[in-house]
């Protein structure tokens, strides 16, 4: 293992965090999410094993298609936080995934009714690709709230402990720590730190954790 700087190669997803196609990932995701509610939306708790297999492999559809935008906009911020840039795109995906939350929590609502009412469509040959997770739909029934009160926890969550931990992020990443890297001292980010945890050098390991928690403590 070596302390040389490593970066990820997000061009794959999007060029930039200020690229256009950006802006038409935000767009899209929320016609997706209009048109699935619109077609979904109080038929899934009656339907037959071909419309929920339509409806599941919808929902697949749009969390692909989404989530390019919700990775890119995660991993960018998590390497470069302090940047005026990333944080503006990751509050903004932060804010259109709480939205669209609230908007398909009727999806897992309706489909727990749908086998609770009828649990042997789990068993159908059509959706044996999807037998694993309705099975596990099925267990978690007793534990869903309503549509208004999963919609509220969304909403708690986004501006309580999902904004507490983004703003513990971004403090890490503004301190320094100093570590001693194979006997030489060096000044490193928290993220440069916290890779040097589980390096072959014990000292180096030692100097690291030391750093860290010293000053969290």
């Amino acid at each position: 293992m070596t302390t040389q700087q490593v970066s990820w190669d997000l061009t794959e997803l999007f060029p930039s965090v200020t690229d256009p196609k950006i802006y038409q990932a935000v767009a899209e995701a929320n016609a997706l999410a209009d048109k699935f509610e619109k077609t979904y939306r109080g038929k899934i708790t009656n339907t037959t094993a071909d419309g929920l297999l339509r409806c599941l492999k919808d929902m697949e559809e749009f969390e692909i298609r989404f989530s390019d935008l919700t990775l890119y906009s995660s991993l960018s911020f998590s390497a470069n936080m302090t940047l005026p840039q990333t944080q503006a795109l990751n509050d903004r995906v932060n804010k259109l995934q709480a939205a669209v939350g609230k908007q398909l929590a009727f999806f897992r609502l309706e489909l727990g009714a749908l086998v609770q009412n009828n649990p042997q469509i789990i068993q159908e040959s059509a959706l044996r690709n999807y037998r694993h997770m309705l099975e596990r739909i099925y267990r978690g029934v007793k534990h869903q709230l309503s549509e208004t009160e999963e919609q509220l926890i969304i909403e708690k969550d986004q501006f309580g402990v999902d904004a507490w931990q983004e703003l513990q992020s971004k403090w890490l990443n503004t301190r320094m720590f100093d570590v001693t890297v194979l006997g030489e001292k060096k000044p490193l980010s928290y993220g440069e730190a916290n890779g040097l945890l589980p390096h072959v050098d014990r000292a180096t390991r030692e100097s690291a954790n030391k750093s860290i928690y010293g000053l969290l403590g």
